[in-house]
């Protein structure tokens, strides 16, 4: 096997696993050029990754992050080697917050692993009736009201950086974050991509708040 059919061979083995920024990397293998006329990020994203359409509405079905709350705040983690999970904060009327906790039960494929397995025996379902085959947990979580307004008191004073890191990050986890305020319906989305799952110092300030939610309710159940 030639060295181009090894990377050709180890980029379609990793299309559910990789950041999107492995885009340009991917059209450059295939020969695609500026010139040629580059998709635009939507497109590339699809030619990256094949079947990430049906990720993200598969995602979308299993973790709801529509609610009809005064502000709430929605986490999704994507690791590489983990199932994903989802923690949604909900700011009620009296200033305090409900969380509650999406997951896969313990021993579950990632979702990504079970889309590909469940497409192939499934080629006409929907997104929708796809997710309907896949099983998730959700829990409401009691967390110490002290701890868990501290956490929301460190998000209030975050400093959320506009210049966001060009490199490339194998096996990177991705991190989406909704915070959504109504009335007015203002809603901020952010998704990165870190590698070791956010255990680096270094990461990005949503990652480690991201992570600071997640531990603590992991250890409050």
């Amino acid at each position: 096997m030639t060295r181009f059919q090894q990377l050709k061979r180890f980029l379609l083995n990793s299309l559910l696993g990789i950041p999107i920024l492995w885009c340009a990397l991917f059209m450059s293998v295939w020969g695609f050029s500026v010139a040629n006329g580059m998709p635009p990020a939507q497109a590339c994203e699809i030619n990256c990754r094949p079947g990430i359409a049906d990720y993200h509405a598969v995602m979308d079905a299993l973790f709801p992050r529509e609610w009809h709350e005064n502000s709430y705040t929605v986490l999704r983690y994507e690791p590489t080697s983990e199932p994903e999970q989802q923690i949604v904060i909900l700011r009620k009327e009296n200033g305090s917050y409900e969380i509650h906790h999406y997951s896969l039960p313990k021993g579950s494929a990632r979702v990504g692993d079970q889309i590909l397995q469940l497409r192939a025996s499934h080629p006409d379902y929907t997104p929708a009736q796809l997710a309907s085959l896949i099983k998730v947990n959700h829990k409401a979580i009691s967390l110490d009201p002290k701890t868990l307004a501290q956490l929301m008191r460190d998000f209030d004073n975050l400093r959320i950086p506009t210049q966001l890191s060009s490199n490339v990050i194998l096996d990177g986890s991705t991190y989406d974050f909704w915070f959504i305020a109504f009335p007015a319906c203002h809603v901020l989305h952010l998704t990165t991509s870190d590698a070791d799952y956010g255990h680096d110092a270094n990461a990005h300030p949503i990652v480690r708040w991201m992570n600071r939610i997640r531990q603590a309710v992991e250890a409050a159940q």
